[in-house]
């Protein structure tokens, strides 16, 4: 029976530190909405749609401080994407 119980458990944890790579489009949204969200508590009127075009490398027509707003957002977004670890607990109090 022990046997039994070591083997389960160690299936679980296997199991529990199996890493799968999200889905790219569904990153690219989350990453476009979490932008979106929040430059909107701020005051910035860009939509999703003009920050995926940015994203795109495409002109977008806005006011240039609020253009500048969704540069940095993302800058800062992709920069704390690369250095999350969430294996540590550094990584997890980093990402607050």
């Amino acid at each position: 029976m022990n046997l039994v119980s070591e083997i389960s458990r160690l299936v679980g944890s296997i199991e529990a530190t199996t890493f799968t790579i999200p889905n790219p489009s569904l990153r690219k949204k989350n990453k476009i909405r979490t932008v979106k969200s929040t430059l909107a508590i701020e005051g910035n009127t860009f939509t999703e749609e003009q920050i995926t075009a940015i994203l795109e490398g495409k002109r977008v027509l806005g006011h240039e401080k609020e253009l500048q707003e969704v540069h940095n957002a993302i800058e800062l977004y992709e920069s704390n994407l690369k250095s999350y670890n969430s294996k540590k607990w550094q990584g997890l109090f980093k990402s607050t």
